[in-house]
């Protein structure tokens, strides 16, 4: 092979590297614009106080949220599990749920990288706790 063609096929080469670095780096800016999937699941079942709902892989004590049609919605803790149901205890009540309302994880399943400083401890775990001290004592 002589230095002509040599000199060809590098500039070949540098020309093919060169667009697909480009294009690797418009494929990084679009993934910049495009919103994370929501994980959702589904109200199959409301029987006074507890709802079971499908769909999700929740551990107990999580917390959620199901949007309802007026615009409203209930906040939920998992308080347990059965195969693949779960059970919700709701915060408030239950009047205008519909079999297939959707049910939202209030925090993503899968963290971002650095998102989480103790396993066990969550943003959510720390808004439900109440301080406590004498002045909840009754009077003698």
């Amino acid at each position: 092979m002589d230095t002509v063609d040599r000199s060809a096929a590098l500039t070949d080469v540098n020309t093919h590297a060169s667009r697909w670095k480009a294009y690797l780096n418009d494929c990084s800016a679009l993934v910049g614009f495009v919103e994370p999937m929501q994980v959702s699941g589904r109200v199959t079942r409301v029987a006074g106080l507890v709802m079971e709902a499908v769909g999700l892989r929740l551990a107990v004590g999580a917390a959620c949220t199901v949007p309802l049609p007026n615009g409203g919605k209930i906040e939920a803790e998992v308080v347990g599990f059965e195969g693949d149901k779960l059970f919700l205890m709701p915060q408030s009540d239950v009047e205008g749920v519909v079999p297939g309302t959707r049910v939202f994880p209030v925090e993503p399943s899968i963290p971002k990288p650095g998102s989480v400083a103790h396993p066990r401890r969550r943003p959510s775990d720390r808004a439900r706790h109440l301080p406590v001290g004498p002045e909840l004592l009754g009077r003698p």
